[in-house]
């Protein structure tokens, strides 16, 4: 699964995105994003502990694991600033070698 979008400037962003074919399972998470270098986006799964990944706007991914018990699976992202963002938000089965 992989969703991109963007933060229109002049409040912080949120989006939302409910996976409901996601099944149970151990996932592997990245998350990119573009835009002021003192930006930063978080993503969390299910605003479950653990599940909660942050990225400076600084074109470099970041990566975390996360391990579901139900299907269905709701990504949260937020930014930090007003500044104006694009973002990238990638979910894969657990890669081998994933760290989270």
């Amino acid at each position: 699964m992989a969703q991109n979008g963007r933060f229109q400037g002049g409040a912080p962003g949120s989006f939302s995105l409910t996976a409901s074919t996601l099944p149970a399972g151990s996932y592997s998470v990245y998350l990119a994003c573009r835009g002021d270098a003192d930006t930063t986006v978080t993503v969390s799964a299910n605003n479950a502990a653990g599940t909660t990944l942050t990225s400076g706007c600084s074109d470099v991914s970041s990566g975390m694991t996360f391990s579901t018990t139900s299907d269905g699976t709701e990504f949260t992202l937020l930014s930090d600033s007003e500044a104006p963002v694009e973002w990238a938000l990638a979910v894969t089965e657990l890669l081998p070698g994933a760290e989270g």
